[in-house]
């Protein structure tokens, strides 16, 4: 989470309505995000063994996250910075009109299909929060090149 904060700065700098579903317990990270949803997706967890397993994908709490999602990104771009097809159909599944993601599955030789999202180069040669600003260019935008920056985290 902390490589988004380049992206995430720019995208609202640019007046975009930025929406971040992801874990809890990043939240502190962004007091500026008003639309925050906590992930529940079951591939995101630690735990190997919980991964795939179908009554994940079957509890109340899994269908409140859809719901949640669904009704923060109906009609939004979804971005998914990992290449990640899983993530790429989740993101359709909630209600994304377009998504972006990576040309590669990030960290890997393996290929994004070409026709299920818009894809962003990959560059092994790139740190995450460059490789995240290379999404600005789908957006039309420009990046300033800066590392991540909290200053609300900064000690006095």
């Amino acid at each position: 989470m902390i490589s988004y904060q380049p992206l995430i700065q720019s995208l609202r700098e640019n007046e975009y309505d930025v929406r971040v579903c992801a874990r809890k317990e990043w939240r502190t990270l962004y007091p500026e995000i008003e639309h925050w949803i906590p992930s529940r997706v079951p591939w995101s967890t630690y735990e190997e063994t919980q991964k795939y397993r179908i009554t994940q994908y079957r509890s109340p709490e899994y269908r409140e996250f859809v719901r949640q999602l669904r009704e923060a990104c109906s009609g939004a771009i979804g971005v998914d910075t990992r290449g990640d097809i899983r993530s790429v159909l989740f993101l359709y599944l909630a209600g994304c009109r377009e998504v972006l993601t990576l040309s590669n599955y990030l960290g890997s030789d393996l290929r994004n299909f070409s026709g299920a999202a818009r894809r962003v180069p990959f560059s092994p040669n790139s740190r995450r929060w460059e490789l995240n600003l290379s999404f600005l260019q789908a957006f039309g935008l420009s990046s300033r090149q800066q590392p991540p920056q909290f200053p609300h985290l900064r000690r006095p």
